[in-house]
């Protein structure tokens, strides 16, 4: 029987490959070396935020729903790679939470003024592709 290739080059959950190949389909796989898994979990982050954006885009909940899910299982790995359980980042979500609270407001900072001498101006300055510098203000 002829097949038609098609290059994937992505993570793929683990029941993805016999599934497939129930199916007639012939995946190309291997199993990542440990130093690999991090950068194809982070790959996978980005396909599926981006997966997010689409189903938001397309005002699907259902699929946006199970997008979710996606970016929430790939968080997890990344979680359990470095020895991190749910519980663990649940605890810390909850906990930055209550220190900073959520997105509920919907608030969006354009411009923060930071005075002279604080003790967050330094880690301001250092990272000016994420915070540009525009300037002293009055």
């Amino acid at each position: 029987m002829p097949y038609y290739g098609f290059r994937f080059e992505k993570l793929v959950r683990d029941k993805v490959v016999p599934q497939t190949i129930a199916e007639g389909c012939r995946p190309h796989a291997r199993t990542l070396a440990p130093d690999e898994l991090l950068a194809a979990l982070l790959a996978k982050l980005h396909e599926e935020s981006d997966e997010v954006r689409q189903a938001v885009e397309a005002k699907d909940t259902t699929d946006l729903c199970k997008e979710l899910a996606d970016v929430m299982e790939v968080l997890l790995a990344i979680g359990a790679l470095h020895s991190l359980d749910a519980a663990q980042i649940e605890a810390a979500r909850l906990a930055k939470r209550d220190r900073k609270g959520g997105f509920d407001t919907a608030t969006f900072v354009s411009q923060m003024d930071i005075p002279v001498g604080h003790e967050e101006l330094p880690d301001f300055l250092g990272q000016p592709d994420k915070y540009p510098h525009i300037g002293q203000v009055d």
